[in-house]
């Protein structure tokens, strides 16, 4: 595993704490929507308990984890980013840089954290199987990323100590 990505996944952990402690809108249910969307989708009574509980916010928009970070200008400069494609919803999208392939959705946030699908839906996601969708709030999010971030970084270590020494004389 390359360090970029687990200054990506710290700098993601930024973000989240800059949602928690801002108290922006926070949702599993989308990747990022603003007022118009919310309002189309969910009625003008959205604000009332359908994004984070916080009534005040200023953004006007509600996301996931990978939906702030991909409004975020470090992740933006990394190829993470947010668009509408094919005249459908706002999807996060991976522009990798070295082969100029463009993902989107799960693969993209696999792609982006070097990480399996399954392994981001685990960490940013929710069960599509469960019916409500389970709520998981910012700090949960949060907290699951610093847990998935001290793994990332034990498996590093692994494969660091794992490589031949080339002694030099």
């Amino acid at each position: 595993m390359e360090q970029i990505y687990l200054t990506r996944m710290d700098e993601g952990i930024r973000v989240m704490r800059e949602v928690i402690a801002a108290e922006k809108p926070f949702s599993l249910l989308f990747w990022h929507m603003d007022e118009d969307e919310l309002n189309e989708h969910f009625g003008p009574g959205w604000k009332h308990g359908i994004a984070s509980g916080n009534m005040e916010h200023t953004c006007q928009t509600a996301a996931c984890a990978i939906g702030w970070m991909s409004a975020d200008p470090w992740h933006i400069r990394q190829g993470l980013g947010i668009g509408t494609f094919e005249d459908g919803p706002r999807l996060p999208f991976f522009r990798d840089r070295r082969t100029g392939h463009v993902l989107t959705e799960w693969e993209a946030v696999a792609a982006y954290f070097s990480i399996t699908t399954d392994e981001g839906k685990a960490l940013f996601g929710f069960d599509d199987d469960v019916e409500p969708p389970p709520y998981r709030s910012a700090s949960a999010v949060l907290a699951d990323m610093i847990a998935f971030r001290a793994e990332m970084q034990q498996r590093h270590d692994r494969r660091i100590a794992k490589q031949p020494v080339e002694i030099l004389f």
